[in-house]
């Protein structure tokens, strides 16, 4: 390719982006409306559900209020709650499910948690 045909090529590719450009400033620009009526509400529904009223139904219509504070959850030493002396906090650093990492794999099963893990 001649260059003289590269510079009427690269002109041309610049007026299109001016022009696209231009009709960019054109776009009308619009006052956003931060007022919420009672009919935006009535269309957005009750908080926290979907917008398709069939996935929640169940949700609706339930006899009993959901618990969400997890009490029928097993966790591991839920009950042995072990205070600090002075602050009165619970002392998660020393329980089984916080010694996990790379060398301290297997914690439940003592003969395995002390393997090199070089020799598997």
């Amino acid at each position: 390719m001649h260059a003289k045909k590269k510079i009427e090529l690269a002109c041309e590719f610049k007026l299109d982006i001016m022009e696209k450009n231009k009709n960019k400033d054109i776009v009308e620009t619009r006052k956003y409306n931060s007022n919420v009526t009672e009919d935006d509400l009535q269309a957005l529904g009750k908080k926290g559900l979907s917008m398709d009223t069939g996935d929640d139904s169940l949700l609706q219509d339930r006899e009993e209020q959901i618990d969400f504070s997890g009490e029928d959850l097993d966790v591991p030493g839920r009950h042995e709650v072990n205070l600090t002396p002075n602050l009165g906090l619970k002392d998660e650093e020393n329980s089984l499910y916080s010694q996990g990492g790379d060398s301290k794999d297997n914690l439940e099963e003592p003969e395995r948690a002390n393997l090199d893990k070089s020799r598997k």
